[in-house]
Formats: C-alpha cells, structure tokens, sequence
C-alpha cells in the first residue's frame, strides 16, 4: 500500500509565529513517494488536477474542487499524479476550535475541526466536500491575500492572515450548509459524539442513542463500526474511562465514587474496564501517576 521511502516528520517553523499558514504547491512528478507525515493539521483543498492520495488508512483517488483534512501525526503520500496542484493550510486544531465554535453545526465545521478525530479517515473521505467551480474560484482569491499577509512584515500581519482564513471557512460553511448531502451522517454523528460526551454519566443505553440519532440499534451500530470502528456504548465506556483516569490522577476522591461519577454504578465492573484499557488497576494507575509526578517536581 505504501512506499519504502523513509517514514520522516515534515517540520515547519512558521508555526511558532503564525496561527495559519497557507502553502501552495503543484506536483510536477507523476509520483510523490515520500511517506511522512505532519505535526499540524492541514487543510487540502485541490486547485486542479487529479491523483491518488495514500493514507494509512487506504487510497483515495482526489480530482479538482476536493477538500479534505490530513490529521496531524498521520502519514499519508501521493501518487499516479496528473497536474496536481493544491493548496494547503497548515494549522493547529486545538487553536481554532474555539473560534470556530459559532459553526459547529456546519459540516464544514464537523469535517475539519471534530470528526477529523474521531471518524475513520475512509469514512471522512466518503464523506469528503467538493467545491463548486463557483465556490472554487471565490476561494482562489483569498490564497494571494494570505501569502501576503504571512510573508509580509506589516503591523497586524498576523491578524489579518487569521481574518483572511476566519472568512474563508465562513464562505465555505454558509455554501456547504445549502448542500443536503453534506449535513447527513457526518454531521448527525457528529452532534451524536458531543452528546455522548457531554452526558456520558447518565445511565445511556443503545436505544436512548440510537433514538436521538433517528435510528434504530442496528443501524446505528453499523454506523459506527463503519464511522469510527467500535460500537456505541463501547465509545460510551471509552469516554467513561478516560474521564475517570483524569479524575484518578486530579483528585483524591475514592474509586468508587469517581466510577459512579462516570456511568459505573458497580465499582468492581469498573476497576475490570479500566484494567482493560490501562493495563493496571484504579488505585495502582493513581499510585504510579502521582509517583510519576513527583519525581518530575524533584527534577
């Protein structure tokens, strides 16, 4: 499925100064095979051309108009290029979730700052949004600006760049948010996670899940095997337990009531779980982290 190339860690500086970088690049091979990967995030939107994108999770072939997210740490390459030309921005998603929380319910918003963690890359690609000829276009004018701004020294430059890509993303969730298409599964799914994740203490059943998704339990079921690889409620039980070791490792309260705090109402079902998933009990995952800590305060 890949290549032999030497799996490398594509670094950029300008993120140490900039919040967004936009980066144009045209492939003038047929094939790029170089397997890396990135330590930010980046948006791929395809200026022109085509080819086929190679990800860890299978190969996808991409054309003019696709836009897409590459997740920061996964490696991916491309191959069997024809003109390709795309633009890229760079950025770090923790950043921008918070300024773009005014468009949550957008499925550009879902595509690129929530189900890029947690969907299955094949499932995003499905899913993934093309732009229009129009909307492509509108785009095109923005990246000049960008470049611009990054490379300028003028007062505000970065403020302006971050403007420049807050309105970017605004054009493309007011034309995406007409599409039916795009605000089905990834969008309902997504919505579905937050709910889970916010009232994951609640005593949740499969049915409660699939009736706030308009779905029955099997379809549901096949939805996030196919979405995320895992059913719901072991998604639930992962969100429980990772709440939980947060808990073991702030606080001092007992075992037993951080599980009921978290959806356990049995301790000892709880401690099996957690075991499960950390490979050591509550109480020894507590003793190791906080003995962990204590010798990075020594140092």
């Amino acid at each position: 499925m890949v290549s032999d190339s030497k799996s490398v860690l594509f670094h950029r500086d300008w993120l140490d100064s900039l919040t967004i970088y936009c980066h144009p690049f045209d492939y003038v091979h047929k094939d790029f095979d170089w397997w890396h990967h990135h330590n930010f995030d980046e948006l791929v939107i395809v200026r022109s051309g085509e080819g086929l994108h190679v990800t860890e999770n299978g190969t996808y072939r991409i054309h003019k108009g696709d836009t897409f997210m590459i997740k920061k740490g996964n490696f991916h390459s491309y191959k069997e290029l024809q003109n390709l030309r795309i633009i890229n921005f760079a950025f770090h998603r923790e950043y921008w979730l918070d300024k773009c929380r005014e468009f949550e319910h957008s499925p550009i918003y879902a595509a690129f700052f929530e189900n890029s963690v947690n969907f299955k890359e094949d499932f995003t690609f499905e899913h993934r949004l093309t732009l229009s000829e129009e909307l492509l276009l509108e785009c095109e004018l923005c990246f000049p600006q960008m470049i611009l701004e990054q490379t300028g020294n003028a007062i505000g430059c970065r403020s302006m760049n971050e403007v420049l890509f807050m309105r970017l993303v605004i054009t493309l969730c007011r034309k995406f948010s007409k599409q039916k298409r795009c605000s089905s599964e990834i969008s309902d799914l997504n919505r579905l996670l937050k709910f889970i994740k916010e009232n994951h203490s609640s005593p949740l059943r499969l049915k409660d899940l699939a009736a706030k998704n308009n779905q029955s339990n099997a379809s549901l079921n096949r939805l996030f095997h196919k979405a995320m690889g895992t059913s719901p409620m072991e998604y639930l039980n992962t969100i429980r337990l990772e709440a939980a070791a947060a808990d073991l490792r702030k606080t001092d309260e007992t075992i037993s009531s951080i599980a009921a705090a978290h959806g356990f109402s049995d301790s000892n079902y709880f401690s099996f779980r957690f075991f499960k998933s950390f490979g050591s009990s509550p109480s020894k995952y507590r003793a190791e982290h906080r003995k962990s800590s204590e010798k990075l305060q020594e140092s």
